[in-house]
């Protein structure tokens, strides 16, 4: 009688877990509709205030040309009336005044033209900063898309099959404060690399943007070195902006392919590490299905952060095998290893899990060897359909 208890009261407990879990990713789905709504807004915004800042552009290149122009024909002007005026018994009174009216016309064209190339140059000012200011929104949106649909990837992942493959309640939990730790430490992350890399870089920008200005308006200084520390600014914040990017999600994934992102993946992986990582391309490289792309790549992703955080390793390699129907991943360290069993009990395994799971819903097969001091070994094996293979061409 207890022992019957006992397990309803798990299955009650699991069956309320399951429904809070539903309702936490209908929310963050709800959630992710919205903020992709917005960041849809965002970038065509981003969009309209680029085309305005380049006609802009257009009618100050267009402006500058005029004022060029008019400079040269007063100044022949001016040397016409020189010209009249110093020689009377050439010229007429006539001549002298139409001369003298086609100067002070073409000087009070001038004067206009002036005046507009300066205001045309101020609103260009002001777009181009207003244009910065929506491309951080941009990118703060799209880290915030990303972000949601990585906790709705894990949520969806965990709940499926969840009551046959958790040992009650107690592994509930733990699930559930691991997935939370997982998602807070990854909005950590992002928010310390935006703080330290792109946001300081801001500053200093808006800052060298000033001193530019008072250059200008003072004429003390040197307005070119300091537009060039200016332009070396931006292009490292820049440069800042698409590693953040890429690594919430690689463009390249999408336009290339895995095996290339993958290639750019480990180069950048290489600068933060002591060890040696090779890349191994097997088979007749070509497009998988972008499901397939993204869970490998993250499966690989999450693989080689456990390298770095846990085996002590001194050599990884990363093999992609390109197989009739099917394509294999296999990341191999020669690090300090552990036991797979006393991992799926529970210690620090929500990484493997994670990659586990990825893989089966796919309908294919993961698979861990390891032992302490015999480095380790991951092999995920992903089926493709004949039809997929055409879709993704």
């Amino acid at each position: 009688m207890s022992e019957d208890l006992t397990n309803h009261n798990n299955i009650s407990a699991i069956a309320t877990m399951e429904q809070i879990m539903q309702e936490a990713i209908s929310a963050l789905d709800r959630s992710k509709v919205k903020m992709f709504d917005v960041a849809s807004v965002i970038r065509e915004e981003y969009m309209r205030v680029r085309t305005e800042l380049e006609e802009i552009k257009r009618q100050v290149a267009e402006v500058v040309d005029q004022v060029d122009k008019t400079e040269k024909r007063y100044r022949v002007l001016r040397l016409r009336l020189m010209q009249v005026s110093s020689d009377f018994t050439k010229y007429s009174e006539q001549d002298v005044q139409k001369a003298y009216a086609e100067a002070q016309q073409c000087q009070t064209e001038l004067a206009v033209l002036k005046e507009r190339e300066e205001e045309l140059k101020k609103n260009r000012t002001q777009t181009e900063r207003r244009l910065i200011r929506v491309s951080n929104m941009v990118v703060q949106a799209e880290e915030m898309v990303s972000s949601l649909t990585s906790a709705l990837e894990v949520l969806s992942g965990k709940l499926t099959g969840m009551a046959a493959k958790l040992e009650g309640y107690k592994t509930w939990n733990i699930m559930g404060n691991q997935i939370i730790q997982a998602q807070e430490e990854e909005r950590r992350r992002i928010a310390r690399e935006i703080h330290d890399g792109p946001a300081q870089a801001m500053a200093n920008i808006v800052l060298r943007a000033e001193i530019c200005e008072k250059i200008h308006q003072t004429g003390k200084g040197s307005l070119a070195e300091e537009l060039a520390e200016l332009k070396a600014l931006v292009k490292g914040s820049l440069k800042e902006v698409r590693q953040i990017i890429f690594n919430l999600r690689p463009m390249t994934l999408d336009d290339l392919g895995l095996a290339p992102t993958l290639s750019q993946y480990i180069d950048e992986y290489r600068k933060d590490i002591n060890f040696n990582v090779e890349l191994v391309v097997c088979g007749q490289e070509r497009r998988l299905p972008k499901s397939i792309e993204v869970a490998f790549f993250r499966l690989i992703q999450e693989a080689l952060h456990n390298v770095k955080k846990h085996a002590e390793a001194k050599n990884v390699t990363v093999t992609l095998h390109f197989q009739k129907n099917q394509v294999k991943v296999v990341v191999t360290d020669d690090g300090k290893g552990f036991d797979p069993a006393s991992v799926e009990k529970g210690k620090e395994h929500f990484g493997l899990l994670t990659m586990r799971e990825r893989t089966e819903l796919l309908s294919g097969t993961f698979e861990v060897k390891s032992s302490p001091g015999q480095g380790t070994t991951i092999t995920a094996l992903i089926p493709i359909a004949e039809d997929e293979e055409k879709s993704a061409i």
